[in-house]
Parts: C-alpha cells; structure tokens; sequence
C-alpha cells in the first residue's frame, strides 16, 4: 500500500513539472514577438528558460529513475546516478529549448 502510494505521489509530481515547465517555456516564447528589439527577445528568453529547463529537469529526474526501475525490476546497480542525471539535463534541455521555439510567433505559421 505504502509503494503504491509513493508511485502515485512520484507520477503526480512528474506530471506537475512537466505541466509548469512546458506552461513557462511557452510563455517565454510567445513573449518573444518581433515588436520587441533583439535584446528584450534575448532578455526574456534568459529570464524563462533557465526556470523551464529546472523544473522539466526535475520531473525528467523523477520519470527516468522510476522507469529504470521498472526496467531493470528493481535492481539499478547498471545505471548510476550520475548518468539519470546527465541524461535528465539533456532531456531538460532539449524539451524547454523545443517548447519554447515551437510558442513563438513566427514559428507558429509552419504548422
């Protein structure tokens, strides 16, 4: 009872983190419009990026460890936590740099 309920609790966490990072990642983009000069554009991209790229990194921690455990049933000697945390980054990364330039406004007239 008390392992589901620790699952339960780490799934909801993840999804909250992915749910506030991607809501942050479009603000910064949608922010970005080509009213603004290049260095406002560059100036709001530095202010909410790097909070996007925190908060999915943290719900990328929570997802990739649970699924490595899941993988592995229950043993993750394999992988260490240096590399649950290098992959996170990277996926942090990529997600809110992506979230971001798909809510900017020019970007939005390819789809």
């Amino acid at each position: 009872m008390v392992i589901a309920l620790s699952d339960i609790i780490l799934f909801v966490t993840s999804f909250v983190c992915f749910l506030y990072g991607t809501v942050i990642a479009r603000s910064c983009g949608r922010s970005c419009n080509s009213r603004n000069t290049p260095l406002e554009r560059i100036e709001k991209i530095l202010e909410f990026i790097p909070l996007s790229t925190l908060i999915y990194f943290f719900g990328f921690v929570i997802t990739s460890k649970y699924l490595l455990i899941l993988i592995q049933r229950g043993e993750s000697k394999e992988f260490g936590i240096i590399s649950i945390i290098g992959i996170s980054l990277i996926n942090a990364v990529l997600a809110s740099s992506a979230m971001a330039w798909l809510a900017m406004p020019k970007r939005r007239k390819l789809f």
